[in-house]
């Protein structure tokens, strides 16, 4: 192993995996502003850490409800977007949620200060540096 690929391997201290979820209604992406956590006052969308034995759309799933109450009924990986930041590198998978079950509403107000559907083409700022990827490739429409 070269000395470049050994200092970089060094410095990555933890791997993270995410999923977050993509709903979109009538041209509008849910996404809600983060509150006392990582990123805090930036606007991301619904998602979270895979836990162990989870697959890519049950931790979708499960997050997705976790924070809004809205059970995903059918989804699918759209994209995949990663980070090395803080030493730690984060794997970002996007998961098109494309039916559902119920109204999105804040479930967890410690983590999350508001929630609402943006006009794709009318987002937020700051949106959260891990979802930024993900929703720039769904409206480009450069799936995986």
């Amino acid at each position: 192993m070269s000395t470049k690929n050994q200092e970089y391997k060094d410095e990555i201290l933890v791997t993270r995996v995410g999923a977050q979820c993509l709903l979109v209604k009538d041209n509008k992406i849910l996404l809600g502003k983060r509150k006392n956590v990582f990123g805090d006052g930036h606007w991301g969308l619904p998602g979270g850490h895979l836990e162990k034995g989870e697959t890519i759309l049950e931790a979708a799933a499960r997050e997705l409800e976790e924070e809004t109450g809205v059970k995903a009924i059918s989804s699918q990986v759209i994209s995949v977007s990663d980070a090395n930041l803080e030493n730690n590198y984060h794997l970002q998978i996007g998961v098109l949620v494309t039916k559902w079950d119920g109204d999105p509403q804040i479930k967890e107000p410690n983590k999350c200060s508001e929630l609402s559907f943006f006009a794709l083409e009318e987002l937020p700022e700051p949106i959260f540096i891990s979802a930024k990827p993900l929703i720039e490739k769904f409206i480009k429409n450069a799936l995986y």
